[in-house]
């Protein structure tokens, strides 16, 4: 995986959680009897969106932040072998 493919994931990541945040604010609703009312998610569904999403973005932080082999002089010009990590997802 590439640096691009961390800032994608860390983008997908905020997008995840921003969901579960307007699933937790404006559709877990409850009745007087605390019982989720017809349409509505729970709080832990909403929860779970949330810790999902926290888990993508670090994940996304992780693969952008990885230490890469550094370039010498003399491979100037020439494409890199493997820009991979090492990760085989």
């Amino acid at each position: 995986m590439t640096r691009i493919h961390g800032q994608i994931l860390r983008f997908v990541g905020i997008l995840f959680e921003m969901l579960g945040i307007f699933l937790l604010f404006f559709l877990s609703k409850v009745g007087p009897d605390g019982v989720p009312l017809p349409g509505s998610i729970s709080q832990r569904t909403a929860w779970g969106v949330i810790a999902g999403g926290f888990g993508i973005w670090a994940l996304g932080n992780a693969v952008l932040y990885w230490p890469r082999p550094r370039a010498t002089p003399s491979d100037e010009g020439k494409p890199r072998q493997d820009d991979g990590l090492g990760l085989r997802l």
